[in-house]
């Protein structure tokens, strides 16, 4: 027997929700979830595969932006100064389709 994902097993349900809107629900978050564990392949295997990696980062940040449903997703570099301070630069960036840099 085929037993239900555990995180299928601890979706709530909302007052009054009917089963198939809680199936509407189910299946779009197990859809979300299987774009982003492709999302997730595909990256190492750009980043495994790539020579430059300047340019498979921003493959890997356009194919993760995209099967998350991201907004934007970028790469920083931490540095830090001579006291020891540290701080953040962004290196690459990916913004949606409408969403400005």
């Amino acid at each position: 027997m085929v037993s239900m994902p555990e995180f299928i097993k601890h979706v709530p349900v909302q007052d009054f929700e009917s089963v198939s809107a809680v199936q509407k629900r189910i299946g779009s978050e197990v859809t979300q979830r299987n774009l982003t564990m492709q999302a997730l392949a595909f990256s190492s295997e750009v980043l495994l595969a790539e020579g430059g990696w300047i340019e498979a980062l921003t493959r890997v940040l356009k194919y993760l932006g995209e099967g998350t449903g991201a907004d934007r997703a970028h790469v920083s570099k931490i540095h830090a100064d001579t006291a020891g301070k540290l701080f953040s630069s962004r290196i690459l960036e990916w913004c949606a389709c409408g969403i400005s840099a």
